[in-house]
């Protein structure tokens, strides 16, 4: 293994004295022999970020900067000997190996982050950029170049958290709801599984905001979030949808095992007392719920979503304040459901059971209008066919 003295003679370059020449100051063959020119050593010491040169072959280091010393709080005597990876934590250690062998084996620049753990105890997140080196000798060590992102990463982070969430209700957005949506429909498509959709609207929404002003609506559905939130299990996902719609994708189950939970969402916000709720045309705060599921109601997640959408404005067009199934907006039932009325819930904290088939609740028959006679048109005579003559027969011999 080379020592650190050298490794820096290896990489500082002679000494050579430039020819200057009028007018070529930015010519090639002058900026390299100034390339050539310049101490290494020099440029290692100065530098701001982290600098570490270490062993190809058994990865441990040879040189620190001073800018990682002081930052670091580690002393040249503590990195003497040691692996970068001693200094990484437990979780990072064995990928921050594979990453350092890949930039070994790598000819462009290496870049990736990991938590290092400084003198204090504290932890901070570095972006690592590493690269070969080769030394006069021909001998090659990796160089590593460390900053200090930890600020970075969280303001990152955060970023992220808001870009997905619902500032008003905390709850996932539309954009989380659907990236969630479609790793889970193809999860269900490529193993078989299923998964239902829960789409909820708040009844009368504008009339409750034209009497009590946006304010008091914002609390109904800061509210409304809340029961959603109760309601669902630790494996579904609510979301705000977009004004006073919420959504709940609920993974491994169906549109059959997914009414209770409807239901659940369903009585417990009707059952609150919140202000001004009497006021409303059905007296409550309630919702109006569509229910579908996958494969059930369609084959891709955007017709799986569509259908519970349908089932939605159905409960609406009938009454509000009820769960409708998608099936029973198309007509069809799936084998195995049996229709029955799914229990009422507490007004209160919502503990919700793993969820199990229940029967459909019953549902009152839409009156749809009489259907017009249809009007036959009369068809165009056929056109005549003209016989053709009898085939030609040869005479024998």
């Amino acid at each position: 293994m080379p020592e650190l003295a050298v490794v820096e003679a290896q990489i500082d370059a002679p000494e050579m004295t430039i020819e200057k020449e009028e007018d070529h100051s930015s010519s090639p063959a002058l900026q390299d022999e100034i390339l050539k020119l310049a101490s290494y050593a020099d440029l290692f010491d100065r530098m701001l970020e982290f600098a570490f040169i270490i062993d190809a072959e058994s990865m441990n280091l040879l040189a620190s900067n001073p800018a990682a010393e002081r930052e670091l709080g580690m002393t040249p005597e503590v990195f003497k000997g040691k692996g970068l990876s001693e200094f990484v934590v437990d979780d990072h250690k064995e990928d921050f190996i594979k990453k350092l062998r890949k930039a070994k084996r790598s000819y462009y620049l290496f870049e990736f982050d990991a938590n290092w753990k400084i003198s204090d105890g504290a932890l901070k997140t570095l972006n690592f950029a590493a690269c070969k080196l080769k030394l006069k000798n021909e001998q090659e060590v990796l160089q590593i170049i460390a900053r200090d992102v930890t600020e970075l990463r969280e303001a990152q982070k955060r970023l992220k958290e808001m870009s997905v969430t619902d500032e008003m209700t905390k709850l996932p957005n539309f954009r989380r709801f659907k990236e969630k949506l479609i790793e889970e429909h193809d999860r269900c498509k490529r193993y078989g599984k299923e998964y239902a959709i829960v789409f909820c609207d708040v009844d009368n929404f504008k009339h409750y905001n034209d009497r009590n002003g946006h304010p008091a609506g914002d609390d109904i559905l800061r509210e409304v979030g809340k029961v959603m939130a109760q309601c669902a299990r630790n494996t579904d996902l609510p979301a705000r949808y977009g004004g006073e719609e919420f959504v709940v994708l609920c993974p491994e189950v169906n549109w059959n095992s997914v009414l209770f939970l409807a239901e659940r969402i369903r009585t417990t916000l009707s059952s609150l007392t919140l202000p001004h709720s009497d006021k409303q045309p059905l007296g409550c705060i309630s919702v109006s719920i569509g229910v579908s599921s996958f494969p059930h109601d369609g084959a891709t997640y955007e017709e799986v979503l569509h259908a519970a959408d349908q089932a939605l404005y159905f409960s609406k067009k009938n009454g509000r304040n009820r769960v409708t199934p998608h099936q029973t907006v198309k007509g069809q039932v799936v084998p195995g459901a049996e229709p029955a009325h799914a229990p009422e819930a507490a007004a209160t904290s919502v503990e919700v059971p793993a969820l199990e088939a229940v029967e459909t609740p019953t549902l009152e028959a839409t009156e749809r209008p009489t259907p017009e006679p249809e009007v036959k048109k009369k068809l165009p005579p056929p056109i005549p066919v003209k016989k053709l003559p009898p085939p030609f027969k040869p005479k024998a011999g």
